[in-house]
């Protein structure tokens, strides 16, 4: 794709580096761009809650790392119980119910997970920034499945720095762009999204219960009985 001069400096504004100019990136920026749109910095706010790794926990404390999310579906696979005493230098960010967290490291893989039902508060890796609020023009569900679609992810990537384990800054993160379709579209991919998972879950309910059954064919086929 050929970069018309206007557009060119729009972007040499911004930034210098020849990778962000490849035209994978241009060309789904210009995509995104032609739709309604927000830059993320405009949509939500980013909480800047740390722990002092003194307050809040007697011993121990709930700690999520980034290696913990399923870039498959998003969910926390693990929260590990930590003793203070052990505590890593980058356990800092506070995380509530209804957080999201997006792992800057390697954003491009999607550890990203929208955190639900947790009690109170949990700790997180400073390798993640944490959105809190979503201002009303979008949902906050739909927030969450648009920053785990190709579309951001790619923007993620682009913005990012840095060699074999490239990270992005929140400042750069803030910059990309959120398609802004009406709520009623935001809920209707909202709900769309949910039966998928709800369908995936159920598949893979029966799914154990097939591997179950035949763990137990087999052993009465080997051992009797």
């Amino acid at each position: 794709m050929r970069l018309n001069k206007v557009k060119y400096l729009e972007y040499l504004n911004d930034r210098m580096d020849s990778s962000f100019f490849n035209s994978k990136y241009i060309s789904l920026v210009n995509s995104i761009k032609s739709l309604p749109h927000k830059p993320l910095y405009k949509l939500v706010e980013f909480s800047s809650e740390t722990w002092n790794q003194d307050d809040y926990f007697e011993d121990s404390f709930p700690y999520i790392e980034i290696s913990a999310i399923d870039i498959q579906d998003g969910t926390i696979t693990e929260i590990n119980t930590v003793e203070k005493a052990n505590a890593p230098s980058r356990a800092k960010k506070i995380v509530r119910n209804n957080d999201i967290i997006i792992s800057t490291t390697r954003p491009n893989r999607g550890a990203i997970s929208h955190v639900k039902n947790i009690n109170d508060i949990v700790i997180a890796s400073t390798g993640f920034t944490v959105i809190r609020e979503t201002k009303k023009e979008i949902l906050k569900e739909y927030l969450y499945i648009i920053l785990r679609q190709h579309s951001s992810l790619i923007q993620m990537e682009q913005r990012s720095s840095g060699g074999n384990y490239p990270a992005i800054t929140e400042e750069e993160l803030k910059k990309i762009l959120i398609p802004l379709p009406p709520i009623e579209i935001q809920q209707e991919i909202v709900d769309i999204y949910n039966r998928a998972i709800e369908e995936k879950q159920a598949k893979e309910k029966e799914a154990r219960e097939i591997m179950r059954k035949t763990k137990i064919e087999i052993e009465r086929m080997i051992i009797g009985g």
